[in-house]
């Protein structure tokens, strides 16, 4: 079977009707995440790069890069909300980034996430498929991917309970 490049996170659909929300938001100073990394908005109400494993909140997926401004609110950012009925796109691996062959069992469950900061992506992190770390549900394969593949690329969602804006109370 094939190998599958790494690439970025993006959404490719939305469940109900419309486009993946989009949103236009101020970044934080000397920010510099790029396209496709996760995101949340900080204690001072600022876009910022989500650099954990297992983040607290993700507000979403930056849709371009930040602008590595000296002073907060220079410029807004695009970013995709985490939106449980909004299907992202990104590739599965073992943990440590590690080149993971994708089977049947790897659909329809929950998993971790992580970040390759050296590459600016992030991951399905297959090693991990339940407990308090996962953070996103893989749905399907996605379009050029295939049972077999090393590192496909599948559809996945962001679980609700940790989508920052999900409130519950």
């Amino acid at each position: 079977m094939a190998t599958i490049p790494d690439d970025i996170c993006r959404p490719v659909l939305q469940l109900f009707e419309g486009p993946p929300p989009l949103l236009n938001l101020f970044e934080e100073a000397l920010a510099t995440f790029v396209n496709g990394e996760f995101v949340y908005i900080d204690g001072s109400s600022y876009i910022a790069e989500i650099v954990t494993d297992t983040p607290p909140a993700i507000y979403g997926v930056a849709a371009e890069p930040a602008h590595n401004d000296a002073v907060a609110a220079t410029h807004q950012v695009a970013v995709f909300l985490a939106v449980p009925s909004v299907l992202f796109e990104l590739n599965m691996k073992q943990s440590g980034l590690a080149d993971h062959v994708i089977v049947q069992g790897d659909l329809g469950h929950t998993m971790a996430v992580q970040h390759d900061t050296t590459n600016n992506k992030w991951f399905l992190n297959a090693s991990t498929v339940g407990g308090a770390n996962v953070r996103m549900f893989v749905h399907s394969l996605a379009r050029g991917s295939n049972l077999g593949d090393t590192n496909a690329r599948v559809l996945a969602s962001f679980a609700q309970n940790w989508v920052q804006f999900a409130v519950t109370s």
